[in-house]
């Protein structure tokens, strides 16, 4: 499934735009993984590496890395530039479910 689709399905998603070279989203990856472990029947997780997929980035005006975004149906629900707090992103999760 391409990202256009991904992002246009009935589950929110979650979406990381990353490059290897950045320390922080490095540290990101396994919280994100850990919830997607924890929720991964309510959202999708969706990475995106800045380097290959500039298009994307333009799209939703990525200039920081990283950069996380929650879609639903293409709609940005609630976007972090930086390092977020695993308690941050469930909240924001958990908000969206209500």
């Amino acid at each position: 499934m391409n990202f256009e689709q991904h992002i246009q399905g009935t589950k929110p998603v979650l979406v990381i735009y990353y490059a290897e070279w950045c320390h922080l989203c490095q540290l990101m990856i396994p919280v994100l993984q850990r919830i997607n472990e924890m929720k991964g029947d309510m959202i999708s997780l969706f990475l995106v590496k800045i380097d290959e997929n500039k298009r994307f980035a333009k799209k939703y005006n990525v200039f920081a890395l990283p950069t996380l975004i929650l879609l639903h149906q293409s709609q940005v629900l609630w976007r972090k530039n930086g390092i977020a707090p695993e308690s941050e992103i469930l909240e924001q999760l958990n908000l969206r479910a209500a």
